[in-house]
């Protein structure tokens, strides 16, 4: 999913991400479930997810997304004044990204296997012959 769908998902993901994370004023709602760390989770999840399906190298974008992470929480309470840092969030954060991260992995690793079960990622082929 590299192509023009992969990375037009991509930057939907990536623009909910930076409008939820940079919206000057937070938006949360009034109960006490931890409504914000599930939300933080899921998009970077989402934006991690996205980037390596579009086609960015994983290990590239998981350094970038696990740095975001904390500077995000540090741009919001340095250059926001409606907002504020939270350590939390940025665990959250993290959270998501490798959660996302092993999903990824593992649904890859299914993609490269044949139907015994065995990985064809050297030889492109399954271990069956036809």
């Amino acid at each position: 999913m590299s192509g023009t769908g992969g990375r037009g998902l991509f930057g939907v993901a990536l623009a909910v991400q930076l409008a939820v994370l940079y919206w000057p004023r937070a938006v949360q709602p009034a109960t006490g479930l931890p409504w914000d760390k599930l939300v933080h989770a899921l998009i970077f999840g989402a934006v991690y997810a996205t980037g390596v399906r579009a086609g960015i190298r994983w290990w590239v974008w998981l350094a970038v997304c696990l740095v975001h992470a904390p500077v995000s929480e540090l741009v919001q309470d340095a250059l926001l004044p409606q907002r504020s840092g939270d350590p939390y969030d940025a665990v959250a954060d993290a959270t998501g990204v490798l959660v996302a991260a092993v999903a990824v992995a593992v649904a890859g690793a299914r993609a490269q296997t044949d139907g015994s079960g065995v990985r064809t990622l050297l030889t492109g082929r399954g271990a069956r012959s036809e």
